[in-house]
């Protein structure tokens, strides 16, 4: 069975995907290897929507939507190390309150790939601008379990 983003790169057999590297910078690759220059390439744009919505079934595929589901936090709280593992739905919430990870990151742990723990949200806000791993802000698709570790990028918490 394969993921939302396996899926959605399968679409460009010419393309090899490395599920272990984060998936923004496999889609800027895809862009080049495409050809599809800058950001008003309507065939870039239209592949840029559908990888989007990509990202959120992938976060869905993994994690789940269900913001109550006890199992779900466990996963996440195990994926960014956090220890011990809470043993409720709330102090698994408090925990990844306190806890700053880039979910574009997030996606790409179960792969092996890497994931930097921030200290603070104007830290983790630094990271995602300078890396350029945006996760879709808005999303249909999105569960209230991703909303919930939305992070303010742009405003973050905390700035000087």
């Amino acid at each position: 069975m394969s993921t939302p983003l396996e899926e959605f790169f399968a679409q460009y057999p010419n393309f090899d995907y490395h599920s272990a590297s984060p998936a923004t910078s496999e889609f800027r690759r895809l862009s080049r290897s495409q050809k599809w220059g800058g950001q008003h390439n309507e065939e870039r744009e239209a592949a840029h929507s559908e990888f989007r919505t990509a990202l959120v079934r992938q976060f869905n595929h993994l994690y789940g939507t269900d913001a109550n589901d006890l199992e779900a936090w466990k996963y996440i709280c195990e994926m960014v190390r956090i220890d011990p593992i809470p043993k409720t739905v709330s102090a698994a919430k408090k925990a990844m309150r306190d806890t700053h990870v880039n979910l574009i990151d997030l996606i790409g742990a179960p792969n092996g790939g890497d994931m930097e723990i921030f200290a603070s949200e104007k830290e983790l806000s630094e990271y995602t601008r300078e890396t350029r791993r945006f996760f879709p802000k808005e999303a249909l698709e999105a569960g209230n379990l991703l909303k919930s570790l939305r992070r303010q990028i742009f405003r973050p918490r905390g700035r000087s």
